[in-house]
């Protein structure tokens, strides 16, 4: 359809080009026809003279009606006969441009088909190429979609294990946070049973060194003067026996 309304209007283009050309060829007959006048003016301007005098100035006088009239009628045949020349003429003229019209008409529309033909080629190749650029606009987009679903897929499957490792950790970090706590309650209570066992050591260890110092102060005190005195007195006892 778009071809019919372009080719009518490529023929439109045509007629309204051929009535230019033919207004033209009009135009330039009548230039040649005015410029055939100006090559004759005297004849023109004596006929117009003729045809624009009063019918009183061109009828002779009753006195001179019998003299004048065979020179009158001579020169209107002769004026006639150069008239009919140039009325050949401008018909051989103007058949000439309308030959001359008719051949450009005919040019010009053997190029508007022309055109219309490589219009029509370039439209169809035009719609061949548009046919191929949407198949592959087609497969392009089916390959897209393919790819976008096998996307989704991926990242859908990746969450989820994204989601699943999430939870993994969790579990395992309340796992090691209870056994931090075991452990950290165990070791409290470790160190203060130690803590406690050391304090009781200790305080049996100060009672111990008490009564040892006690008993120490008690030898140094009590026992070592004893025992000097004994000695002193076993001294003086051996030395009145041997007197």
């Amino acid at each position: 359809m778009k071809n019919g309304m372009e080719g009518g209007r490529f023929t439109a283009l045509g007629h309204s080009r051929g009535l230019s050309s033919a207004a033209s060829g009009h135009g330039s007959a009548s230039s040649t026809a005015a410029s055939v006048h100006g090559d004759h003016p005297s004849h023109f301007s004596s006929l117009a003279s003729v045809q624009t005098s009063g019918p009183l100035s061109s009828l002779p006088s009753r006195s001179e009606g019998a003299r004048a009239l065979p020179t009158r009628t001579t020169s209107l045949s002769g004026k006639s006969d150069r008239l009919h020349r140039l009325e050949q003429r401008l018909s051989g003229l103007h058949a000439g441009l309308e030959k001359q019209r008719q051949q450009r008409y005919q040019h010009l529309i053997e190029k508007l088909q022309h055109v219309e033909e490589d219009v029509a080629d370039v439209s169809a190749a035009g719609n061949e190429a548009q046919s191929v650029f949407r198949e592959e606009l087609r497969k392009i987009e089916a390959d897209l979609r393919e790819r976008q679903s096998e996307l989704e897929t991926d990242l859908a499957r990746r969450e989820q294990q994204t989601q699943e490792m999430e939870r993994r950790l969790t579990r395992m970090l309340q796992t090691e946070q209870e056994a931090l706590r075991e452990v950290e309650t165990s070791l409290m209570n470790a160190f203060t049973e130690k803590t406690k066992a050391l304090r009781e050591e200790i305080l049996q260890s100060g009672q111990l060194r008490e009564e040892q110092e006690a008993s120490l102060r008690h030898y140094c005190e009590v026992e070592i003067p004893r025992l000097r005195d004994g000695l002193q007195q076993e001294v003086r006892e051996r030395e009145n026996m041997e007197r």
